[in-house]
């Protein structure tokens, strides 16, 4: 893995709604229905 790829993932933070996932730590995506995916300087956003 490289230098910049490492940075990132080190600064990467994501945060879900714990009501979206099951028992086993799985995400359902039928019930998160994510409508976009955006994407700027301060991070992902998901509407």
């Amino acid at each position: 893995m490289g230098m910049l790829a490492r940075q990132f993932l080190d600064s990467l933070d994501l945060e879900a709604d714990d009501r979206y996932f099951n028992d086993a730590g799985e995400m359902d995506f039928e019930q998160a229905e994510p409508l976009s995916v955006m994407l700027g300087r301060e991070g992902m956003w998901f509407t």
